[in-house]
């Protein structure tokens, strides 16, 4: 090749070369511009929905106390939260701005923050579904119902912070301390009845409860579960009838009465009854009151806490008690 050729070529290299960079300052290379339109973050949420981020977003609002603990938990923030009558909540909290209460959240309020996230509980918070549709800001609704909805929920609220690693390093920690604890207990094949207690009336609890997902990990099995609520959910009609059929070896008592009020939620429409002391777990002192802020909604970062509470319950001399 002589040096004129020679020269043409690399002119010509130097050509191709700017108008390469050109395109691509342009956005015309189809690599480039696949990789800047990706969305941030793609996710289904435990309705079904598909809820896709554009980008990270920077103003969170939580609608439960459970969720703003994960993402205290991974070291995510957020911008404002719902919390619940009385309490004042976390200390890393109670600086925030707040959108009323998690059982009543107030929509004004919730706009005023312009949040580009808002992630709420299934169940509780579907009905805000439409009000934030129309507002275009993005609204992810996840179940708290057990302790693997409560791990996927953790991985969510850590990916759309950006701290995927730290939330996959929770969920090991929470799993290897929940494995610790169910090791720890003879798993007896004990049966158990969940009731709920109201100012006004019980309920039994079938599958699909805090309660009843925590005592299946010890090895318990629930005497209503194969029964199903005919409204959905996991409530069902109690009845003193059968409850002495099934007569369950351990009773525990859930409430969403005020603190120090729980007795009087069960004294008229359960322990008054004939039947009462009757019962198996009755006369073998197997009856347990569970606190609200593990067996209410959700125990959230908390679910090791809440199965090592009930463990000690059944078996005191078995779990070695840690400070909470």
């Amino acid at each position: 090749m002589n040096t004129a050729e020679k020269c043409k070529r690399w002119a010509m290299g130097i050509v191709l070369g700017v108008v390469s960079l050109a395109l691509a300052a342009c956005g015309g290379m189809p690599q480039t511009a696949a990789v800047s339109d990706a969305p941030f973050y793609t996710v289904r949420d435990s309705l079904g929905r598909e809820v896709v981020l554009a980008k990270k977003p920077q103003r969170v609002v939580l609608l439960t106390a459970s969720f703003v603990n994960m993402m205290h938990a991974v070291g995510g923030d957020f911008a404002a939260w719902a919390n619940s009558p009385g309490t004042e909540g976390a200390a890393y909290a109670r600086g925030k701005k707040t959108v009323g209460y998690a059982y009543q959240v107030d929509m004004e309020a919730l706009l005023r923050e312009e949040p580009d996230l808002v992630i709420g509980l299934l169940g509780l918070h579907n009905r805000l579904q439409q009000p934030l549709a129309e507002n275009h800001i993005p609204f992810l609704l996840l179940s708290l119902a057990s302790f693997e909805d409560v791990k996927r929920a953790v991985a969510i609220l850590a990916d759309v912070s950006g701290r995927h690693a730290e939330g996959q390093a929770l969920i090991a920690g929470m799993e290897q301390d929940m494995e610790a604890t169910a090791a720890a207990v003879p798993h007896e094949a004990y049966s158990f009845a969940v009731i709920h207690g109201t100012a006004q009336s019980v309920t039994i609890e079938g599958n699909g409860s805090i309660a009843c997902d925590t005592a299946a990990r010890l090895g318990l099995k629930n005497a209503f579960g194969d029964l199903s609520s005919p409204t959905g959910g996991f409530l069902l009609p109690f009845s003193m009838e059968q409850l002495v059929e099934k007569n369950p070896d351990i009773l525990f008592l859930t409430t969403m009465v005020m603190p120090g009020k729980e007795q009087e939620a069960f004294k008229d429409n359960l322990m008054a009854h004939p039947s009462w002391a009757s019962l198996k777990a009755v006369q073998e002192g197997r009856v347990y009151f569970l606190p609200q802020k593990y067996f209410l909604m959700s125990p959230g970062v908390e679910y090791p806490q809440a199965l090592r509470f009930m463990a000690e319950q059944l078996y005191p001399d078995r779990v070695i008690k840690k400070e909470t």
